[in-house]
């Protein structure tokens, strides 16, 4: 997890747009437990696991944090 953080926090300082994601719910065996964390970035790469599930998001977020523009810093 330190790893990740770390991660996101040099994406964030360098602008790169990122998504973190949560596993928050699972269903019978599963290689991860709610609170895994992944982040992915618009290349397609990642950081993390949310271990081999099937996961479907509630919305498009993962679309919506690569097509919005990240904030200026002042």
């Amino acid at each position: 997890m330190r790893e990740l953080l770390l991660e996101l926090e040099q994406a964030v300082q360098q602008q790169k747009p990122v998504c973190y994601t949560c596993l928050v719910e699972t269903r019978g065996s599963t290689p991860q437990k709610p609170g895994a964390a992944m982040l992915i970035f618009s290349d397609g790469s990642q950081v993390g696991t949310l271990g081999a599930v099937v996961w479907k998001p509630k919305s498009n977020a993962v679309h919506s944090a690569y097509s919005t523009r990240m904030p200026r810093k002042s």
